[in-house]
């Protein structure tokens, strides 16, 4: 196994041996991305594995970019889209283990658009199904937006009437409107009923926009630089933020342009920091992320959260009550 670029990652990079992988295994991980690039499924990918605290495993396969014939480094730049939503999280966990927020608390405290919130609802008349909309019978609490039950939804899963209406508004637009704020976002979001009654349903959503819309309000700063001073900087993530400088755009993962759609546009600083899917980051950077959570929140003898925040949030909060 050959360990390309070693030098840019925080963990030591050791023989995988070392830490118990099975030199066999290990080649079928090549094996099977070497086919799906050979296929053209995927233009390549970067693998990280690490076990106790060290890397076994680090690996660019293919492109990072097909059309200007760039070959994938393991320095390589990614959109990490909804990968960006444990890193909000935990951000807003940050705020909540200084006292700031507290779970428990109703959304609209922060956002009083939420006071007043409705929910569409799906019934049967002649065995012809319809849409009524009915004021909903809870509040959205902090706690749902970090469990996805707070009853938003996307647009783009499923074909129920709240996910048809948000795909026809504005916000299931790709991409976005370039003039959108995380205001404007919510104030848009907050016209159409939901999906579920708050507490009721998990279901994957746009939650945690929502959720970095209430760090923003909270730490009276934007989500970028909250993230920043909070998350990225004691985690040593150089190259995680929700654009790319000019001076590393020859870094940037591009995918087939006649397989996918449009990717979003991450070579200009927006003026919505998207929660749930903003960010750009590289495999050095969101491992140093996810073994801070491996050590319990410590990094390199810093301790960004709590071992007991850690516990909390990587327990089970969807108890028998909440359908999924």
């Amino acid at each position: 196994c050959v360990l390309a670029n070693s030098a840019e990652v925080s963990l030591k990079v050791v023989n995988p041996d070392e830490i118990g992988f099975s030199e066999e295994k290990l080649n079928n991980i090549d094996k099977t991305f070497n086919l799906l690039i050979k296929n053209k499924e995927i233009p390549g990918a970067v693998i990280a594995i690490s076990r106790y605290g060290k890397v076994g495993y680090l690996k660019a396969f293919g492109m990072q970019d097909p059309d200007k014939n760039i070959k994938m480094s393991t320095n390589s730049i990614f959109r990490i889209y909804s990968m960006t939503k444990p890193i909000v999280s935990v951000g807003a966990m940050i705020l909540n283990e200084n006292g700031d927020i507290y779970l428990d608390e109703l959304l609209e405290k922060y956002i009083p658009t939420f006071s007043k919130i409705f929910v569409s609802k799906l019934i049967f008349e002649n065995n012809i199904g319809k849409e009524v909309i009915i004021e909903a019978e809870s509040k959205i609490k902090l706690h749902d937006l970090l469990r996805h039950t707070s009853g938003l939804t996307y647009g783009s899963f499923g074909d129920s009437f709240a996910k048809r209406r948000l795909k026809k508004s504005i916000l299931g637009k790709r991409p976005l409107p370039k003039s959108m704020t995380s205001e404007s976002f919510v104030n848009e979001l907050i016209k159409y009923p939901l999906a579920f009654h708050p507490g009721k349903n998990w279901e994957y959503s746009h939650s945690t926009d929502v959720l970095g819309r209430v760090i923003e309000l909270v730490a009276s700063t934007s989500l970028e630089s909250f993230l920043t001073d909070n998350i990225f900087i004691p985690l040593k993530m150089k190259d995680t933020g929700f654009f790319v400088n000019k001076k590393n755009w020859n870094r940037i993962a591009e995918t087939f342009k006649e397989k996918e759609p449009s990717l979003i546009n991450i070579t200009e600083k927006p003026l919505f920091f998207k929660g749930g899917h903003g960010l750009v980051s590289t495999v050095h950077d969101y491992m140093n992320f996810c073994q801070m959570l491996l050590d319990n929140g410590n990094f390199e003898d810093k301790q960004l959260i709590s071992k007991k925040t850690v516990e909390y949030m990587t327990s089970n909060h969807l108890h028998s009550n909440i359908k999924r």
